[in-house]
């Protein structure tokens, strides 16, 4: 646990002096720091230094300066509904196309969260669990999907999404782009999308089911183990309570022991009787905890907290 602290405090300061040579703002408070996310940002302050040395080589010259003219043109010129958003969910850039398909102005839509301007309500929740899984760049992150959005409106928009993390230097952060095409400007019929889009969240809702139940055989073995632990550790510490209680018992009952020594084994026979019930009662309240944790992540924070507290006890 010492050595997981250690290695987030390296990077964070490795994250503060990397934005501090590339001019950019300090790290939101609020962000989470798990070490995971830590170093994926990092690695992307590590592109962004490049990034920026060749940006600077490019300007030095009349050429590098065309080709980043031109470059420029070329994303502006993309023909598509493209924009980004932050971890907060909030609109950091609309493009026109943007604008044709949703029907809400770079105006109106930057700053907003997308997901209460224009997400499905059916599909609010799994939108916010993939921004994060995108900015962090997590494992099983759906980066193409199909998704029915509404616009201003209120008008379906069947649309196919492709979404990236991309670093955004103006906040100094990783923000999610998406781009997307009109499923409108191929399929005419509502009734071909709808049944598109039917069939898509249903093989979708299949892949979640089958997720969510290799998830709960996980949770099963992580409590099952979780239950043999206190189990072993509980038994243990019984065994050589209940020792010193019976060798308490021999001493106290033993004709060559004085008063004062007799009573003092009892008071300690009468300690030890106490840190029984103590343990007893620590047990069942530990079960209790073991049983309401519904997630992967609650059971290995519940194993460390168990293994510290045991740890402490030795």
């Amino acid at each position: 646990m010492n050595e997981n602290a250690d290695e987030i405090d390296r990077l964070r300061q490795e994250n503060a002096s990397m934005r501090k040579e590339l001019s950019l703002p300090e790290r939101s408070s609020g962000r989470p720091e798990t070490l995971e996310r830590l170093e994926r940002e990092n690695e992307m302050l590590k592109k962004q230094k490049s990034i920026f040395a060749e940006c600077s080589a490019l300007l030095d010259t009349e050429e590098g300066r065309r080709e980043a003219l031109f470059c420029l043109q070329f994303f502006r010129s993309i023909p598509l509904p493209l924009w980004t958003s932050t971890l907060d969910a909030n609109i950091s850039y609309w493009n026109e196309f943007a604008e044709r398909t949703y029907q809400h102005s770079a105006k109106k839509a930057l700053g907003k969260n997308f997901i209460n301007l224009f997400v499905s309500e059916a599909e609010k929740e799994q939108a916010a669990e993939d921004l994060t899984s995108i900015i962090f760049g997590e494992e099983g992150a759906e980066h193409f999907n199909l998704c029915k959005d509404k616009d201003k409106l209120n008008r379906q928009v069947y649309l196919v999404t492709c979404c990236f993390p991309v670093f955004d230097p103006r906040h100094g952060e990783v923000v999610q782009a998406e781009i997307s095409f009109d499923l409108r400007q191929l399929a005419t019929l509502e009734a071909e999308l709808s049944d598109m889009y039917v069939r898509f969240r249903k093989k979708e809702e299949e892949q979640r089911t089958l997720k969510l139940q290799r998830e709960a055989v996980v949770i099963k073995n992580l409590v099952e183990e979780l239950f043999n632990e206190l189990r072993q550790y509980c038994s243990r510490e019984r065994s050589k309570i209940q020792k010193r209680i019976e060798k308490n018992r021999e001493l106290m009952e033993d004709k060559k022991s004085s008063e004062i020594e007799k009573r003092t084994h009892k008071m300690q026979m009468e300690e030890g009787q106490k840190v029984l019930e103590l343990l007893d009662r620590w047990e069942l309240a530990t079960q209790q905890e073991i049983a309401v944790c519904s997630t992967v992540d609650e059971h290995k924070a519940l194993k460390t907290k168990l293994w510290e507290t045991t740890r402490k006890n030795v």
